[in-house]
């Protein structure tokens, strides 16, 4: 049972970084050692970057389930043993991918660096990005104040030129609340039957009513939309605020972890960061470093051995097809 239960393990770990469970059991202990070195690595490099892929789902990607949290870190966690596989499945030597993967690391070490600083230097991050939020806040303010301000003077000057039409008119709808006209109407025919015209008094509403109308309606208009900017003005420095949180993101907790007041605030918080960035450095170049520094172990042997045989009996039976072409 116990046996079974080894070669079950053998097997997931096999599977796992990709190698030939069978002809893995041709081999030494030493190779299941080397197998079990590049599965701890992995393992660990997944752990490192569920986390951090799990920090950034609630800190900038604003995920508010941790059910969708803990989906992100997987996602993380995926990323990195498909990327490790990559190396660990590299028959031979490779310069090249090893190089890229070198570069990869260093890239992996600052972001995991960074987003672990991020956590670890958080309440002075969060102290300084308040001061960033009030700063912003208080610039959005400004800006907002002054251009209603601006609307607000604009809106007074018309106020107060429709006032001046409204008082003339009122005046000369006082003195002639009335007009009388006379028009000219058909009285009647004469002995040869032509029109005769006599005029008629009429008395109509003053027309400038219907106009100072007009105007009493656009001056209550601006009214309204005059109070309508003093209420917006109370609720604008929430309002600015509320708008300086929301625009706060990756970018700007960069430049506020990187600044003099966090990381830049010391020589023993740049030795810190220094030292955070090394570990995720080495731990990044686990796998890659014994893949492309360490001894082959004899499971890798006899993989290149096989391809090498099979590369030869290609290589003998080519030419005779070519011939019976």
């Amino acid at each position: 049972m116990v046996l079974n239960m080894n070669n079950l393990y053998t097997k997931f770990l096999c599977a796992f970084v990709g190698w030939d469970y069978k002809l893995l059991n041709e081999c030494s202990p030493a190779s299941k050692k080397t197998l079990h070195r590049y599965t701890g690595a992995i393992m660990l490099l997944m752990s490192l970057w569920f986390y951090i892929g799990h920090s950034m789902a609630d800190r900038y990607f604003k995920i508010e389930s941790s059910g969708y949290q803990i989906v992100v870190g997987v996602v993380f966690a995926l990323i990195i043993w498909i990327i490790e596989r990559q190396i660990i499945l590299i028959v031979g030597k490779n310069k090249v991918i090893g190089g890229f993967r070198i570069a990869l690391a260093v890239i992996m070490a600052f972001l995991g660096a960074t987003i672990i600083d991020q956590v670890m230097f958080g309440k002075d991050i969060d102290a300084q990005t308040k001061k960033v939020i009030a700063e912003r806040a208080f610039d959005i303010f400004e800006t907002k104040k002054r251009v209603g301000a601006e609307r607000l003077v604009q809106l007074q000057k018309e106020l107060d030129s429709l006032e001046y039409q409204s008082s003339l008119l009122l005046n000369d709808i006082t003195k002639r609340p009335k007009i009388t006209t006379w028009k000219q109407k058909i009285t009647g025919a004469d002995s040869l039957g032509n029109a005769k015209y006599g005029y008629e008094q009429e008395t109509e509403p003053n027309p400038k009513i219907l106009d100072r109308e007009r105007v009493v309606r656009r001056m209550e208009d601006i009214q309204k939309n005059m109070a309508s900017i003093y209420d917006a003005q109370q609720g604008m420095w929430e309002e600015s605020e509320k708008e300086a949180t929301e625009n706060i993101g990756l970018l700007t907790e960069l430049d506020i972890t990187f600044s003099k007041d966090v990381i830049g605030a010391s020589i023993w918080t740049i030795v810190f960061y220094c030292l955070v960035f090394g570990f995720f450095l080495l731990i990044e170049l686990l796998v890659v470093s014994g893949k492309m520094f360490s001894n082959k172990c004899d499971y890798e042997f006899l993989v290149e051995q096989q391809q090498a045989i099979k590369i030869e009996q290609i290589e003998s039976i080519l030419p005779i097809s070519t011939d019976k072409n």
